[in-house]
């Protein structure tokens, strides 16, 4: 009788076992949340933490599926699992390298789908990188660097193109606008970093759909997007972030309901930034290089307790996003789209630490600074007021299956309060845009076309504040009696896969642009202009070709040839500008100029679990616009109050041929489920042709290596930062976009004039070591710990004003309701 109820007990236990299985991957790693269900029943179930389901309620001979979502799916039934032991290995889907395993570091459509090189970060990446603003997120992005004149700000360069000649694109709807700078742009950050759900990144000028400006790239932001639902349901999210290294703290909540044909997201953020401290520790050897010895209060010079704190840099950000989702029929949704972005008052970092003059001691191997430049200079509110109404609309007829329309405006506000040391006028300038915009874009099956159109009103204003007067001053930045800019464009794209190892892909756009600008004489301005107005058109054909050839499912090799143009906007043609003793004055008979691109893109799929990408490009550039000493025929009729000073006089102007040239290179392993390895390095180098100098906004190369651990509760990862030197040689010393004074600095004797001199040295090489953790306490509450800059380095990216970061420790809590 016992060993009846043992033979029993033993086959229940039998039973029971063999109505589990057990889910692994290609290494042997059990899968977590791989979903199994019935392909005729509605039963499912999901495996846990060690890759096991019970399949008690499905049949024996039911069709199965087994997914997950970086996993290929296998289709099956119980009695073939208990064939196989109750066990089965899914293969991984290189389709999703990057998506879920990588969290998009490399991108899926890189290896499958397009021939141009392009990076794309979901919103599970961009928490996990946890930055203070988007220019921060792009900074960690494989071949993105970003400049900083101050804390509040950032200007991405892609392919050695920077501002103007990188394309900002939020939600469809084009950033850039006339206003937009040729030096160093900030305006990146009026976009909350909160809010993006995806972040699309294209190098080089290889996309039709996207219109003048984008010789370097395009960088199209997306905003979260609330999907419907069968039921009513409104979820909560809340975070907050500290950072030790400004004492930054930013938080930030959102709301969403969502039902079946209705679906809002209400967001809403807040920052307030201190001054920034620097690295403490200086490999690079410059002991001074950086520090802040003096800083204004005031109106008054102090000295600086602590010369590593970078006086004069805080700020605070305040930023709301409304997205309302209207199903108006099956083939009909509506979106309404309202963002608002005000800062406080943005300081001009690498203005406030210039000095009237400095002077060196031999003897002592000392410098002395003395008076401060200016006692104000700042940026006032950055205002960004942002309406869009998009239309999308499944029509499936002879001339579209699907259509998107697309009507904006945009409400920029930007001022500019600069104040002398040794004055008591404080020069103040308001720039005004508004932005309207329609895009019209339609897909028929391999066939993309569409329309955009936009103007720019641009209302340019300036002030004379005295003892707290303010009275109207006749030098403006740009016309002061109103001036405009506007664009129409067209395009069409159409791909075909030939076979299947063959994709071609072709696009040409159509785009005229046209300026307008007014000037209103006055009796006694600081520069007296010989124009009464601006009445400039230019236009356009640009295209690209590419074909991508797959040899097998684990190579791709790409190659492409593109052009793009970058029309002058009303800040290249007519703005007034003053930068030490140097003053730019405008040109009207600036020329377009274009980027003709050739490109080879090479991936490589090893087994799945490494992929390699190598990347490498030439740009030929005609008539490059660069800041150049301004000759007879832009000075003639020109008047320089002599009292300002000024010894040089610059102007925009085409210099000829340039050239840009440069390679990245990047793998990512896989070396088991839970951890990945990733580096990229990126090398850029350019000319002006004509000339035989550099070519500006040229970065030095620069790369980053990562090691990352995934598992269920806790996700980790360690990374090193690094940019090599760029030497003084190698900088753009004719427009001074470069900024070579904000370089470390020798003094050197001159035996003819028996004198010091200060001689800029240039970029130093770079590294940095970081370190991030986030662990899941519940599916509801999370906590995130970072240290950057662990060895306390101190560096500047190249051309900025502002030192980096010092050791940063951050502390990030988030908590979805």
């Amino acid at each position: 009788m016992n060993k009846l109820l043992l033979f029993l007990c033993v086959l229940s236990f039998s039973s029971l076992f063999a109505q589990e299985i057990t889910v692994k991957d290609e290494l042997g790693s059990p899968i977590r949340e791989a979903h199994i269900i019935s392909l005729k029943q509605n039963i499912h179930a999901f495996t846990n933490k060690d890759g096991i389901a019970n399949l008690e309620e499905f049949g024996t001979n039911e069709p199965l599926q087994i997914s997950h979502s970086s996993f290929i799916s296998v289709f099956t039934n119980k009695q073939k699992l208990q064939a196989q032991n109750n066990q089965i290995t899914l293969v991984f889907d290189s389709k999703t390298l990057g998506e879920i395993v990588l969290l998009t570091r490399i991108d899926d459509e890189n290896l499958k789908t397009t021939a141009d090189r392009r990076v794309i970060l979901h919103q599970k990446e961009i928490e996990r990188l946890n930055t203070q603003t988007t220019a921060d997120l792009l900074e960690k992005r494989a071949g993105v660097n970003v400049q900083k004149s101050q804390m509040g700000g950032g200007s991405p360069v892609i392919r050695g193109f920077e501002a103007n000649r990188v394309l900002l694109v939020v939600d469809g709807v084009r950033l850039n606008n006339a206003i937009y700078r040729g030096g160093h742009l900030q305006s990146i950050i009026s976009v909350d970093n909160a809010t993006l759900e995806q972040v699309e990144i294209i190098f080089g000028p290889s996309s039709s759909e996207y219109s003048s400006d984008g010789l370097g790239g395009v960088i199209h932001l997306h905003t979260k997007r609330p999907k419907f639902t069968d039921s009513p349901t409104f979820k909560q999210n809340y975070s907050t972030r500290f950072a030790t290294a400004n004492k930054g703290l930013s938080k930030h909540y959102d709301l969403s309901y969502t039902s079946k044909d209705f679906a809002v997201f209400s967001s809403f953020s807040n920052s307030d930034f201190d001054d920034l401290k620097m690295g403490k520790v200086r490999k690079h050897g410059y002991e001074n290089w950086g520090k802040v010895y003096h800083y204004m209060d005031n109106g008054k010079q102090k000295e600086n307790p602590n010369p590593n704190i970078q006086k004069n840099t805080a700020y605070s950000q305040k930023d709301f996003m409304q997205k309302a989702i209207f199903r108006l029929s099956d083939k009909l949704l509506f979106t309404g789209n309202f963002q608002f972005s005000n800062s406080s008052d943005v300081p001009r970092f690498d203005k406030l630490n210039d000095y009237k003059n400095s002077s060196y001691d031999a003897e002592t191997n000392t410098t002395t600074y003395e008076t401060l430049k200016y006692s104000t200079w700042s940026y006032g509110p950055q205002k960004r007021s942002f309406y869009a109404m998009q239309f999308d609309y499944s029509a499936n007829n002879f001339f579209m299956d699907s259509a998107q329309l697309i009507l904006a405006y945009q409400d920029v506000f930007e001022s500019r309060f600069v104040k002398k040391s040794d004055s008591n006028e404080r020069i103040d300038q308001h720039e005004n845009v508004d932005i309207y915009s329609i895009n019209a874009n339609f897909r028929k099956k391999n066939l993309h076309y569409g329309l955009e159109y936009y103007s720019n009103d641009v209302l340019s204003k300036a002030f004379k504040t005295t003892n707290n007067t303010s009275t109207p001053y006749d030098q403006t930045r740009y016309p002061n009696g109103g001036s405009s800019m506007e664009s129409w464009a067209g395009y069409i794209t159409y791909h075909q896969k030939i076979s299947e190892q063959i994709k071609l892909n072709a696009g040409i756009r159509f785009t005229e642009n046209k300026l307008n600008g007014k000037y209103i004489h006055v009796r006694f301005p600081t520069i007296a202009l010989p124009y009464d107005s601006i009445d400039n058109k230019y236009n356009a054909f640009t295209g690209n070709f590419s074909a991508a050839y797959f040899p097998n499912e684990s190579w791709k090799i790409a190659a492409i040839v593109s052009s793009g143009f970058h029309a002058p906007n009303l800040d290249d043609v007519s703005k007034v500008f003053y930068k030490g003793s140097n003053v730019t004055i405008p040109n009207f008979n600036l020329r377009p100029e274009y980027a003709n691109t050739a490109e080879l893109n090479i991936t490589k799929n090893i087994n799945n679990r490494i992929l390699l990408n190598a990347n490498a490009y030439y740009t030929a550039i005609s008539d490059a616009i660069m800041r150049v000493e301004a000759d007879s025929s832009i000075t003639n009729g020109v008047i320089i109050d002599p009292e300002e000073g000024f010894t040089s006089i610059k102007t925009n102007k085409n210099t000829g041929k340039a050239e840009i040239y440069g390679a990245t290179a990047s793998a990512s392993m896989r070396i088991a489920s839970n951890y990945t390895l990733e580096t990229d390095y990126t090398y850029i180098k350019g000319r002006n042709k004509d000339t035989d100098l550099p070519f500006t906004h040229i970065p030095p190369s620069f790369g980053k290596t990562a090691f990352y651990a995934d598992f269920d509760q806790w996700r980790a990862s360690f990374y090193a930062l690094y940019n090599g030197r760029k030497s003084i040689d190698e900088y753009d010393l004719v427009s001074g976009t470069d900024n070579e004074e904000e370089s470390p600095v020798e003094w050197v004797y001159y035996e003819e004039s028996s004198s010091w001199h200060e001689e800029f040295q240039g970029t130093p090489a770079w590294y940095t070591l970081n370190m991030s953790f986030m662990y899941r306490f519940t599916d509801n509450f999370t906590l995130q710990l970072a240290a950057e800059n662990i060895l306390d380095h101190h560096y500047k990216t190249f051309a900025s004003g502002l030192s980096a970061p010092g050791r940063n420790f951050i502390l990030t809590l988030r908590a979805n309701l």
